[in-house]
């Protein structure tokens, strides 16, 4: 599974209803915008733009006032009109890296020995 996915985990480990409060809480302003959805069966995947401004504490990151926008797309499976299971590819990764939480290595992503 990709790095960037919102499945790794964080996600995981505190659970969907943990995290979308405390997601809320640092960016309280947090939009997303629905460009596509698709339903096929029992499964439907939606494409949206996120964005939103940092104002509170994120995993341990103070509020920095900065602005984030990235790609997201939700992968769900729908039984009876209830979500049974969630994946989510997200662009989380590209604005820890924007913010130098996460180092970005040069030397094409492969460590010298």
């Amino acid at each position: 599974m990709p790095a960037t996915s919102t499945s790794w985990t964080i996600i995981q480990a505190t659970g969907r209803r943990e995290f979308m409060p405390r997601l809320k809480k640092a960016f309280p302003d947090l939009r997303h915008a629905n460009q596509a959805q698709i339903a096929e069966g029992d499964t439907v995947a939606t494409f949206s733009i996120v964005s939103g401004t940092h104002h509170g504490p994120f995993f341990g990151i103070p509020a920095s006032g900065r602005k984030v926008s990235f790609q997201h797309l939700d992968l769900e499976r729908v039984v009876e009109g209830r979500v049974v299971s969630h994946n989510a590819e997200s662009g989380w990764l590209g604005v820890l890296l924007e913010w130098g939480i996460l180092p970005l290595q040069r030397n094409g992503g492969h460590r010298s020995t």
